[in-house]
């Protein structure tokens, strides 16, 4: 009977183990080095999350010797992201509330007509991006992420361009 208890209670320890180091859904609001951005991150099971957002951002941001080039456009994004490293920390004893793991992402938004803009005659139109990232949140609530990456953008002529992203995010998550 006791040996039937023992492995009972282990089995249900180990359960309750891995479900809490699974990702979780959840709301943010942020500002980032580019703009701001709210979104829903829906948790697929396991290590695998979707996110969904809305961002305000400055897609363009060039200093010529004619001055400076800007846009700034509303854009709507969708993120795949897998939490490789969340089963570790959790068994390690660290945070991983909201998802506070390492994570490989890819992103897609489609970026709008800008709604200010200086000296940019064909501003970006969408992007795909490929990350790597590290998310913190603090004191269950305050997000910290940084994400670099390599944007791959087509502008409104169906020209490809790509560049570098290092972004660093602050924000709330609820």
């Amino acid at each position: 009977m006791k040996k039937t208890f023992l492995i009972i209670a282990f089995y249900i320890i180990t359960i309750s183990a891995n479900a809490q180091a699974k990702t979780v859904s959840n709301h943010s609001l942020t500002i980032y080095t580019i703009g701001a951005s709210y979104s829903y991150e829906q948790t697929l099971g396991g290590k695998m999350t979707i996110i969904a957002h809305a961002d305000l951002l400055m897609s363009h941001m060039v200093w010529t010797p004619s001055g400076f080039e800007y846009a700034i456009q509303p854009g709507l994004g969708l993120e795949s992201r897998f939490y490789y490293n969340i089963g570790k920390r959790h068994n390690s004893g660290k945070n991983i509330s909201y998802n506070s793991a390492n994570y490989l992402s890819l992103e897609c938004m489609y970026l709008f007509e800008p709604m200010v803009s200086q000296r940019v005659i064909f501003p970006y139109k969408f992007h795909i991006s490929p990350n790597w990232g590290i998310r913190r949140v603090y004191n269950d609530r305050w997000l910290l992420e940084f994400n670099p990456g390599i944007y791959f953008f087509v502008d409104s002529l169906s020209k490809f361009s790509w560049r570098p992203r290092i972004n660093l995010k602050f924000g709330i998550v609820f």
